[in-house]
């Protein structure tokens, strides 16, 4: 009799494995069973790995975050033949600011007050709806922290990173909203911790490093790609990573083809890491990608826009978002109240219709890009 069970067990687990991600959210109602079965860890990470099948993990659709709200704007990146719309909807969060997505995980921060000390950090899937709170090691750690990032592979790990950048250096509780405050020295020190979820600890004691020489990853423009953590420095024009497994901080080529300033961002998709930069002088924007060895930035694309379309309130965000099938890979831009899709290998531009009442307010938004999956996000059993 136990046999039958086990097998008929077995069954259920491999038929689940194989419906997509929104029926076995349903699926979740029709017993303790299986609600219990498809919230387990181990089962979200096998259905994760049938879902990428091919080793890389795409995107399904953008995100679209406001600060300090508690949902955010889902569009699919696959629209509807025949009227040009989207199935665009919206996911609850933890109330607060979406600053990080990575392969299915969100980094939310909540300010509950002007005092530092009261900045809540949690990782958050927004399709399962499930949250957790970051713990750090001490109050004194958590005050301390200048950014945070969620580092994510799901192709190689059920479980997840956070990087923390904090000061080294610091006085006391000040006596105005108890806020520790970095010691006035020329050259301000930093140290990077790794948290793991796999055994909910931090490292110690991190790896330190001082500016000038080095810069501390900007939260708003640093990008998790293989295994490593990528940012730049306007001031010092200087690329970083920050490798989790070894935890060095190294630098790495800066394209040569760069003269003047301008806007820029790190881009990360589908197993590729683009640097975007728009030059203040022309209107366009600079595609560039890195070689696997690291060692070279190379120009993959020009994309021009006409001279109205420099009004930063017209392009206002954007990302790149690589395909399963390469002809497939785009821009998508938030311009005005469309949404539009640049195909980057017929260089042709879709808009999505009726979202001129859908959309939240321009200088609101954040675009991320949005995975389906299952991941969990904890507590991870030992």
């Amino acid at each position: 009799m136990a046999t039958i069970v086990t097998s008929i067990e077995y069954l259920v687990s491999e038929i689940l494995l194989r419906l997509p991600v929104k029926s076995l959210l349903r699926f979740k109602c029709v017993s303790k069973q299986w609600f219990a079965l498809i919230s387990e860890p181990k089962f979200c990470h096998s259905h994760t790995l049938r879902l990428y099948r091919n080793s890389r993990v795409f995107p399904s659709a953008i995100l679209l975050s406001a600060h300090n709200s508690r949902t955010c704007q889902i569009i699919p990146l696959k629209t509807n033949k025949i009227t040009g719309s989207s199935n665009r909807h919206e996911v609850e969060v933890p109330k607060g600011t979406v600053i990080q997505s990575c392969n299915g995980l969100l980094l939310v921060e909540r300010s509950t007050s002007q005092d530092l000390s009261e900045v809540k950090y949690y990782v958050c899937n927004p399709t399962t709806n499930k949250s957790v709170p970051v713990i750090f090691p001490t109050q004194e750690f958590r005050c301390l922290v200048v950014s945070l990032f969620i580092c994510f592979e799901p192709l190689k790990s059920l479980h997840y990173r956070l990087v923390s950048v904090r000061f080294k250096n610091y006085k006391s509780f000040s006596d105005m909203g108890n806020v520790v405050v970095p010691t006035n020295i020329p050259r301000p020190a930093y140290v990077i911790n790794v948290f793991s979820s796999e055994t909910s600890s931090w490292s110690e004691p991190g790896f330190t490093f001082t500016s000038p020489n080095y810069a501390p990853p900007n939260q708003t423009n640093t990008v998790y790609f293989n295994g490593s953590l990528y940012w730049h420095s306007d001031s010092l024009w200087k690329f970083f990573y920050f490798n989790l497994d070894s935890q060095i901080l190294k630098t790495c080529p800066t394209p040569l083809n760069i003269e003047d300033k301008g806007l820029s961002k790190f881009c990360e998709s589908g197993g590729h890491l683009y640097f975007v930069h728009e030059p203040l002088s022309d209107s366009e924007l600079n595609i560039m990608e890195l070689n696997e060895e690291k060692s070279e930035w190379s120009l993959i694309f020009i994309l021009e826009f006409c001279e109205s379309a420099r009004d930063p309130l017209h392009f206002y965000c954007y990302s790149i978002i690589n395909q399963e099938n390469d002809e497939d890979n785009m821009v998508v831009f938030i311009r005005n109240d469309d949404v539009m899709f640049y195909n980057l290998a017929c260089s042709s531009c879709e808009v999505l219709m009726g979202f001129s009442s859908c959309l939240m307010p321009l200088r609101e938004r954040i675009i991320y890009q949005h995975y389906e999956n299952l991941s969990s996000v904890g507590p991870f059993s030992t």
